[in-house]
């Protein structure tokens, strides 16, 4: 980005992550995330760019934007064990209320 439209070094680099960020279609505007300032979301994006993507290509072949399949699949694994958590903790807490444990 910076040799193709001349931009000086740290705008290319806004500029960079911004088109990561919209490519991607991040929701960045939910209240959750208010808080964050754009260099938060610049140093989850580039983290992202650099780890995430597979040998640091964020497109595909015919140029749509691609993270890396196994690793997404990896935390959609991790999500759900999360969600199972909360559900055999949430069952624990209401044996032991019934039981006035």
């Amino acid at each position: 980005i910076k040799n193709m439209y001349l931009l000086p070094e740290k705008l290319a680099d806004k500029y960079s992550v911004v088109v990561f960020i919209a490519c991607h279609r991040f929701e960045t505007t939910k209240k959750k995330l208010s808080f964050l300032s754009f260099d938060d979301i610049s140093l989850v994006s580039k983290a992202i760019m650099k780890d995430w993507t597979s040998g640091g290509v964020d497109v595909d072949e015919s140029g749509e934007p691609s993270l890396d399949r196994d690793f997404l699949n990896y935390l959609r694994d991790l999500k759900m064990l999360g969600d199972k958590e909360k559900d055999h903790r949430y069952a624990v807490c209401q044996y032991l209320g019934r039981n006035n444990m």
